[in-house]
């Protein structure tokens, strides 16, 4: 976790120090800063450039400090949508972002085929039945399962699937 005290920062740098450490950060990582008063403006400021991929989660835990963690839950690159991790002639890992209001369309593999969700939620609909899948949940499909994937406040998944022989 990136940690910033933007106490100890000019005022007219703060907001865009936040925002380049929220840049640097992967998609399950968090930037936590300490602030002198609850941080609205910059969390309006997130709301208009990321809408969909971050988690905002603040306290005040004495009147001189604001605490606020900041997750990244989505990629905020178009370019990062989809990493192939791991493969081999049996498997295939492969990372997927589903962007806020995203979806995946229904595709059906002839392997099996495991959904993890590494943060944020998703929906997978899966022979016609929807399931809702938070961080840390799995769903597991036998070959030949239609699925699709849609996310309403942006995901990032890894998806492991065999590969036909």
């Amino acid at each position: 976790m990136l940690r910033i005290d933007v106490r100890t920062l000019p005022p007219g740098s703060r907001h865009q120090s936040v925002i380049d450490a929220f840049e640097e950060i992967q998609v399950g990582d968090a930037v936590e800063l300490t602030a002198p008063h609850d941080p609205r403006g910059v969390r309006h400021e997130f709301e208009d450039l990321y809408a969909g991929t971050f988690q905002w989660e603040s306290a005040a835990p004495d009147p001189n400090a604001w605490m606020v963690e900041v997750r990244k839950i989505a990629s905020t690159s178009a370019s990062d949508d989809v990493e192939t991790i791991a493969a081999n002639d049996a498997f295939e890992v492969v990372r997927v972002i589903v962007p806020a209001g995203g979806s995946i369309p229904e595709r059906r593999q002839a392997v099996p085929v495991a959904i993890i969700v590494t943060a944020g939620a998703a929906t997978c609909t899966a022979a016609g039945a929807n399931e809702a899948l938070n961080a840390g949940g799995v769903k597991s499909l036998p070959a030949d399962t239609p699925y699709a994937l849609n996310s309403e406040s942006g995901a990032s998944l890894i998806v492991i699937q065999g590969r036909a022989r």
